[in-house]
């Protein structure tokens, strides 16, 4: 297995570099180019969230988080509901980047 490392000076840093990848994942999902399992992988999981918590990060990500970790019960149990729940993990993430503008990444994050 290949690893990448994030690098992040700040955990306003980590907090920006995690909610565009969310915001990535559910425009991915919301076009049918991912599955909810796939998305599970990269990042609506109890074990990330327990990763990012110990990194520090900020809570209402970690809500954000377990939102995404519930598509899977929305999807099998109340499918027409599916879509709504996404968009409110959009917005929720929006309005997260839109109240942290000040913090722009510092410096190059990625690391092989």
């Amino acid at each position: 297995m290949n690893k990448i490392e994030l690098r992040y000076s700040s955990h306003e840093d980590l907090d920006r570099i995690i909610v565009i990848n969310i915001i990535g994942i559910i425009i991915s999902l919301k076009e049918g180019l991912i599955t909810i399992e796939e998305a599970e992988k990269l990042m609506f999981s109890p074990r990330t969230i327990d990763v990012l918590k110990k990194k520090g990060i900020n809570e209402e990500l970690i809500n954000i988080l377990h939102l995404g970790t519930e598509l899977e019960d929305v999807e099998s149990l109340i499918p027409h509901e599916l879509s709504d729940s996404l968009e409110e993990i959009r917005v929720k993430c929006l309005r997260f980047l839109e109240k942290n503008t000040e913090n722009e990444v510092e410096n190059n994050v990625v690391d092989c």
